[in-house]
């Protein structure tokens, strides 16, 4: 199994109040597909002068096969699998857009939830990982640069992270359940004027 570490700049956590429901919710970017851009590739090797001698890029649709066969997936803190924070079908939600690799979950109401949860909230923990096996993969050069693309991945399991190593996964926060206005927008970090207006 490989893992990437990835983090999304300027992906803000966010809250959302909905009366129906009672706890926690995180969701945030597992994967990004690569789109012509440095920050979508993974620098797995470089040269003595820094520049990047081998890449890696995630193709998009690289999930579709395994997400259509309702992998058993965890949902981890820092790669550890003693306390799951959520596990896929049942508990944890993925899926892909154009820019990647989505995941949402309920965070458990346990104290290892309640770490997650103020970490997440605190902007601690602002990254995630996923674990993977490669089905299909082509490698080729181009200008003394080394691709790897990913077009089939296997996917194994998602991590919230301390320390991501990619440029482009998030982790959010929503807030679900009996808090006051004010509180959401507390748990908010960073919210421009126009978010603001809009949680009002």
């Amino acid at each position: 199994m490989e893992i990437r570490k990835l983090q999304l700049p300027g992906d803000r956590i966010s809250a959302r109040n909905d009366t129906n429901g009672d706890g926690w919710t995180i969701s945030g970017l597992a994967a990004v597909f690569y789109n012509g851009r440095e920050e979508t590739e993974f620098v797995m090797q470089r040269r003595r002068d820094g520049r990047p001698s081998l890449v890696e890029r995630i193709m998009p649709g690289a999930f579709d096969r395994t997400l259509k066969d309702r992998p058993d997936v965890l949902l981890l803190f820092n790669h550890n699998s003693d306390l799951p924070l959520a596990r896929s079908p049942r508990t944890l939600r993925l899926w892909t857009d154009r820019r990647g690799l989505h995941y949402r979950f309920d965070a458990p109401d346990s104290p290892n939830g309640d770490n997650v949860v103020e970490a997440v909230r605190r902007g601690d923990v602002s990254g995630a990982s996923f674990g993977f096996t490669v089905i299909d993969e082509i490698v080729r050069m181009e200008n003394e640069l080394t691709i790897r693309e990913l077009h089939e991945i296997a996917l194994t399991e998602i991590s919230l992270t301390s320390f991501p190593a990619y440029k482009k996964t998030s982790a959010q926060l929503g807030v679900e359940g009996r808090r006051s206005s004010m509180e959401i927008l507390r748990a908010r970090l960073d919210l421009d004027l126009l978010e603001m207006e809009d949680l009002r």
